[in-house]
């Protein structure tokens, strides 16, 4: 972990969330760059409109460019079917940039940052190696103590699909455990 990206582990600590009331006690889902893929948004989609989740979003952000010069940064990328392609105002969006990739660190910042307004998370990744400084490193050795020494006990569960585990299997895990919502204080990792 490097200075200039900061210290998860004490803004969890010292954090100051909004008020019970106004926080939201259904979980917001963080869709990891891995899963950039249709069958994610559909599942994402269902869980909405079933009133499972009070929301979704992508952890990342796609930097784009045009002959080499920087035309946006879209969070989560720009599908085919984008409003995004078809706009007067951006009327050719580019490429995405070659090599660019948030990092593991970035990702779970920008996940932790809605427990200010949420009481759980969850977590979408297939990203399941356990290297120094990598995703479940991270929520496991910086996250996980963090959280436990909250008296307030906020919700982290991360639901890892395995390299085998077809997505439409996955997909149909991770509805039915959000569905029975058995959601424990702390950090919490599932593999389907």
């Amino acid at each position: 972990m490097s200075v200039h990206e900061g210290d998860i582990g004490a803004y969890l600590r010292t954090m100051t969330r909004g008020p019970v009331d106004q926080r939201h006690s259904k979980p917001f889902v963080g869709i990891d760059e891995c899963f950039n893929r249709r069958e994610i948004n559909e599942l994402t989609t269902r869980l909405l409109r079933r009133g499972l989740i009070y929301s979704s979003g992508p952890l990342w952000f796609q930097t784009r460019v045009r002959d080499g010069v920087p035309i946006g940064s879209f969070m989560g990328g720009v599908d085919r079917d984008s409003a995004f392609r078809d706009n007067s105002i951006v009327p050719d969006i580019g490429v995405p940039l070659k090599h660019d990739s948030w990092s593991d660190f970035r990702v779970v910042q920008l996940l932790v940052a809605h427990l200010t307004s949420c009481d759980q998370l969850v977590l979408l990744s297939e990203n399941i190696r356990n290297d120094l400084g990598g995703l479940r490193y991270i929520l496991k050795k910086v996250v996980a103590p963090a959280l436990l020494e909250r008296a307030d006990r906020p919700r982290l569960t991360a639901l890892f699909k395995k390299g085998k585990t077809h997505i439409e299997d996955y997909a149909s895990a991770v509805e039915n455990f959000i569905e029975q919502g058995s959601f424990e204080a702390g950090y919490f990792e599932v593999l389907f």
